[in-house]
């Protein structure tokens, strides 16, 4: 994604959010098409028919070493947007910006942002879910 802020061009989401102070429409597709317990539910029919159930489920839980977390399942994508803005406001406030993770809690649900090099890469909140969570 190119986002244009004054006159610099710039060429990753992360960056024109960490400059902007705003979460981009990239970024908030990202958390909600990566975190959301509904968007996730919608995929896994299209992807048991492509993949092994064991990859599918890799790809909805995770690994030991990389799992794939969620927001509260019964939050809305706005919910969660202000959720996200919430935690990144208080990285900024917190001068956490730079590298690594920075974790708040939000409406009692514990909301992860991470930094790479000074860039907003991801957010997800504390929940997990195997396939049998979705019905599947």
């Amino acid at each position: 994604m190119i986002g244009k802020n004054g006159s610099k061009i710039i060429k990753n989401t992360g960056e024109l959010i960490s400059r902007t102070n705003k979460l981009s429409k990239g970024f908030v597709k990202h958390i909600t098409k990566r975190h959301v317990f509904n968007k996730a539910k919608d995929e896994i029919p299209f992807l048991l028919k492509k993949l092994p159930r064991e990859k599918v489920e890799i790809n909805i839980s995770g690994t030991i070493n990389h799992p794939r977390s969620y927001f509260n399942k019964e939050w809305s994508n706005k919910q969660i947007e202000d959720a996200v803005q919430f935690a990144f406001d208080d990285a900024v406030k917190n001068g956490k910006t730079y590298e690594g993770k920075h974790v708040v809690e939000y409406f009692g649900e514990k909301i992860t942002i991470s930094f790479r090099e000074g860039v907003l890469k991801t957010s997800y909140g504390p929940h997990r879910y195997t396939l049998k969570d979705f019905g599947y």
